[in-house]
């Protein structure tokens, strides 16, 4: 039963995408549990079949003494099958907040990060019915709003949970008839945690007592999961009036202000929970109703160039008329690129290298002008630091980069796009758009060859 439920979900994520199972390369999410230790095992058996290619990843999250062997049994049934294998171990010294709530982030934030790298099309976690039962049962009783009442969604960005319809028992039949070796968490038992108290106790004693809710559950899910896809179908037709402009890997959507408030409150958190879940190392938006409210006041009635922090991840930044969501990780987090002969790419935009013959500092900032010597020697592209100066060309004088940007009116996410052109010693040379260094003056006046670097932005749609 398992692996034909799976089977059969497998051929139809592939039709939803659009893609030959036998081109998918998909990343295996294996805890060393029965529930992931069952879900490896039947992907071994359909991967010559239906073609695709697994790899096993695991994360140790530190909690327990014997996580190590967790991470031995993965790594023993990766080298057995013969795929690759990716692991991860977290300092759980490290976490912030509630521990289930850091383990997931991190956990996903690994899983997203290997699949993007390494080219995954598909990530699989081994939810199942029992699971899905769960978080029903605890948003109903905490009263959620009717989205939240889906309970686990069987897709989500790479994310594809294949086991949701499979229960535990079906699970357990399959581990003994297949001699599936795993291991048990013995923090699964531990009442402390919310979901453990509901799955030890609770749950089973409200379904001992009510034959039909395990059915009223399910129905449930269904219900709010075909209300969540009717008004996923109505806002792809209205996506092209909505949607400006969207950059899910470097975590950037623009949305048209005027057209987006229009939607009703339902709408609105759909379009931006569908969209956001595209973007990398993002976890899914689960916020309070009170949250909600305050962003949609927020929207509605504040100027160009307030941010709001709708997650820890996540800010919406209102721009003239339009929305502007992004992921604050994306654009602060600390990178170096090197400019070489071919375009150079950063965020939305590039630069582009030109020969030059005229020895002089260009008065347009969207170019810089250097000896070739000075380029080999490496120049590069980072964003905005605090402390930032820069020895400008045309005031002749040391000047904060967040002085400049003030000047030039760059917005809140502007800045933290901005590319700053560097040397190997990271002395700034220049900041396009915005202004030359005087360091570069006394080296074009040498002897060699020029090369010319042009700015060029992609233009937003008016």
């Amino acid at each position: 039963m398992p692996q034909r439920v799976v089977a059969a979900k497998l051929l139809s994520f592939a039709q939803a995408d659009g893609i030959s199972l036998d081109a998918v390369k998909i990343l295996l999410a294996v805890s060393g549990g029965i529930d992931s230790m069952v879900m490896l095992d039947i992907f071994l058996k359909l991967k010559d079949d239906l073609g695709f290619r697994p790899a096993l990843a695991h994360v140790d999250h530190g909690l327990r003494p014997d996580s190590n062997l967790d991470y031995e049994l993965c790594r023993q049934a990766a080298d057995k099958a013969g795929i690759p294998f990716y692991s991860r171990r977290l300092a759980a010294s490290e976490r912030k907040g509630s521990v289930e709530a850091w383990a997931r982030r991190e956990r996903y934030a690994f899983l997203i990060t290997t699949a993007k790298v390494e080219g995954f099309q598909w990530i699989m976690t081994a939810h199942h019915q029992d699971d899905q039962l769960e978080t029903v049962y605890m948003r109903q009783r905490e009263q959620a709003h009717w989205s939240a009442l889906v309970g686990i969604r069987e897709c989500i960005g790479r994310v594809r949970r294949p086991m949701l319809e499979v229960t535990r028992a079906e699970i357990e039949s399959y581990a003994r008839s297949r001699s599936v070796i795993w291991h048990e968490d013995s923090s699964n038992r531990d009442i402390r945690f919310r979901r453990n108290q509901v799955r030890l106790h609770e749950l089973p004693g409200a379904l001992a007592s009510d034959a039909t809710l395990k059915e009223a559950l399910l129905a449930l899910s269904a219900e709010a999961n075909e209300k969540f896809l009717e008004i996923g179908r109505k806002l792809k037709l209205l996506e092209p009036e909505l949607l400006v402009a969207a950059d899910f890997a470097n975590g950037e959507i623009v949305l048209d202000r005027s057209n987006f408030l229009k939607l009703n409150a339902d709408e609105k958190k759909i379009f931006v929970q569908s969209l956001t879940s595209k973007f990398e190392e993002v976890a899914f938006i689960t916020a309070t109703a009170g949250h909600w409210e305050s962003f949609w006041q927020y929207i509605t009635t504040s100027g160009t160039g307030t941010v709001f922090e709708l997650t820890k991840q996540i800010s919406c930044l209102i721009d003239r008329k339009w929305l502007i969501l992004f992921n604050r990780k994306k654009f602060t987090e600390t990178r170096r690129v090197r400019i070489t002969l071919a375009e150079t790419r950063w965020f939305d935009g590039k630069l582009t290298l030109q020969s030059a013959d005229t020895p002089a500092v260009s008065e347009d900032k969207k170019f810089l002008l250097i000896t070739k010597p000075v380029f080999e020697a490496g120049l590069f592209i980072r964003g905005w630091k605090r402390g930032d100066r820069i020895l400008t060309h045309s005031l002749k004088k040391s000047v904060k980069l967040s002085d400049l940007f003030i000047n030039h009116k760059l917005s809140h996410l502007e800045k933290l796009k901005q590319p700053v052109v560097v040397n190997k010693e990271d002395k700034i040379l220049w900041v396009p758009g915005v202004a030359h260094s005087l360091l570069t003056d006394s080296g074009i006046q040498q002897k060699g060859d020029l090369i010319k670097l042009k700015w060029q932005k992609k233009k937003k749609k008016n």
